[in-house]
């Protein structure tokens, strides 16, 4: 169909040519998304200057985005950004200590720090400006009970330390408790009790939990990533091939030698 604008076909084509490598970034990035814990990617860090819209940090109390911060006895501030955690002496310079990690949640045991961030559970000792991390994966909390320090993960059971964080082991009343939890959740969904957000729906169908639950996603994000990538390649190929045969097609009709001119008879 032809408007007054160009023809749906061609509007189609030179639109999908333009919007081509956005399509393309949207569909390797959410595979690559889909598999960031088997290809390691959180724990592997490339130059800011990368990000095209990536702009200088500065340190303003606006934008450090603090979650959590800690005071020890001689003055010292630990600070838990989404960079990771600072420590500020009477200096007043901010030392990097872990990161840059999203830092969650800070504790302090004695003269020690314990701190739940996004890439482990991390302590740093008395007098120390580095940390070392006591168990990987992510972390959401950690905080001290009557039965001893619990670190709360996001994908694992819950640890508790009798020895000040040094050493870390299940906690099983904590696990019992969310298995609990699980079973009631379970029968409100089966009896149509439990309600979900319209904003969480969408969500779901989104990433695909809808369909093969939070474990299997990946699956649903590797079919539409693929689909997409596969898409704009072959319609790029099509397109690229189908002007090559333009050209030959206009270069071949200049080369054919044009017929002679019938001679006029009056």
């Amino acid at each position: 169909m032809t408007t007054r604008f160009g023809s749906f076909r061609g509007w189609h084509i030179w639109l999908s040519i333009a919007l081509s490598l956005p399509i393309l970034i949207v569909g390797l990035t959410a595979v690559f998304i889909a598999h960031d814990k088997a290809l390691g990617l959180k724990s592997l860090h490339v130059p800011a200057s990368w990000s095209p819209m990536s702009q200088p940090m500065s340190w303003h109390r606006n934008d450090t985005e603090v979650r959590a911060l800690w005071s020890d006895a001689q003055g010292t501030q630990w600070l838990g950004s989404k960079m990771g955690l600072y420590r500020i002496g009477p200096e007043g310079a901010p030392t990097p200590i872990v990161g840059p990690s999203e830092v969650r949640a800070v504790h302090g045991v004695g003269s020690a720090l314990l701190v739940a961030a996004k890439n482990g559970l991390w302590r740093v000792e008395p007098g120390e400006i580095t940390a070392r991390r006591l168990v990987e994966g992510e972390f959401w909390a950690v905080t001290a009970t009557p039965q001893g320090l619990v670190a709360v993960p996001k994908e694992a059971d819950v640890l508790v330390s009798q020895d000040e964080g040094r050493h870390w082991q299940t906690w099983e009343p904590a696990v019992q408790a969310t298995e609990q939890l699980a079973a009631i959740l379970a029968m409100q969904a089966d009896s149509g009790q439990r309600t979900i957000t319209v904003s969480k729906l969408v969500m779901d169908l989104h990433t695909g939990k809808a369909f093969f639950g939070k474990q299997y996603e990946w699956i649903w994000i590797d079919l539409v990533g693929a689909a997409m990538v596969l898409l704009t390649v072959t319609g790029l190929v099509m397109w690229w091939r189908g002007q090559r045969r333009k050209v030959a097609q206009l270069a071949q009709l200049q080369a054919s030698p044009r017929p002679a001119a019938q001679p006029h008879i009056v």
